[in-house]
């Protein structure tokens, strides 16, 4: 699931959800439930009081926190630009590889 998608089930913009990420905004107490239901966990989990379920194990990479650290520099039209940019090219990669998948049925 995107930061868009979420940010709009959520009823807010996906720079508001960057920055629950980032840690530079707080979630609001009336915004736990609705989002750790939109996320399929428990408010719990979203807090951190119980771990979350394993996932596939995703690196962080020393070049990604540094592309990270440059989009929080980035003026925040910038940054709605630059996450419309990857989420675009994001679905794009998803359809080849949903089409791919198709034709190996």
């Amino acid at each position: 699931m995107t930061q868009a998608e979420v940010a709009q089930e959520l009823g807010v913009v996906p720079q508001t959800i960057l920055g629950y990420e980032l840690g530079d905004r707080k979630l609001p107490l009336d915004r736990v439930e609705p989002l750790a239901k939109i996320l399929r966990i428990s408010a719990e989990q979203l807090l951190g009081f119980e771990p979350l379920p394993p996932q596939r194990s995703v690196r962080i990479t020393p070049r990604f926190v540094r592309h990270v650290e440059t989009l929080k520099r980035l003026s925040a039209s910038d940054q709605r630009f630059i996450i419309r940019l990857a989420e675009v090219v994001a679905r794009r990669g998803q359809e080849s590889s949903d089409a791919m998948d198709a034709t190996h049925v």
